[in-house]
């Protein structure tokens, strides 16, 4: 219980990062990486349903800092896209290719999701800047392998436990 807690609170931490980098390059001519959403596309296909729900909650207060978006539509797009990774990780076997795949068509699908949700129920309708979208996308898909390592890491040194090797040969 309290590994989950501290790895949550590092992943919002490292996430918390990554968005104020991301919102001081917007100087930038090309399109920026979303780095909030490779953390949660991280958590998303390593850890548990449960843990991956509670983050997504706690990573709303961290967008709160960067977005002027809806929350309701924000987080229940975060929530699908999710159950998504969760459900694919459940049923493939997904290697670092395929992971980064999934994160370009589930940060289109998480936009899509966005849009439909803002644009229809809730504020007046705008059309989407498709080429902004598939710009980000990209450049998200390219930040992925790199965040995905560091997060690994990171998971790792906080989950290894250490085993006492004369505790388990003890008769």
């Amino acid at each position: 219980m309290k590994n989950r807690a501290l790895t949550l609170v590092i992943f919002l931490f490292v996430s918390l990062i990554l968005s104020g980098l991301q919102a001081s390059l917007h100087f930038l001519p090309f399109a920026l990486p979303a780095f909030w959403f490779t953390v949660m596309v991280y958590y998303s296909f390593e850890k548990p349903l449960l843990f991956s729900l509670i983050a997504n909650s706690f990573h709303i207060f961290v967008l709160t800092e960067y977005t002027s978006a809806s929350l309701a539509p924000l987080l229940f797009s975060m929530n699908i896209v999710s159950l998504v990774l969760v459900f694919l990780r459940g049923r493939f076997h997904l290697g670092m290719l395929e992971k980064t795949t999934a994160t370009a068509i589930s940060f289109l699908s998480f936009q899509l999701s966005y849009w439909i949700l803002a644009s229809w129920f809730l504020d007046q309708f705008y059309y989407p800047n498709l080429l902004a979208w598939l710009g980000m996308a990209l450049v998200t898909t390219l930040a992925f392998p790199l965040v995905f390592v560091f997060l690994k890491m990171i998971d790792s040194r906080l989950n290894t436990q250490r085993v006492d090797t004369l505790e388990i040969l003890r008769v």
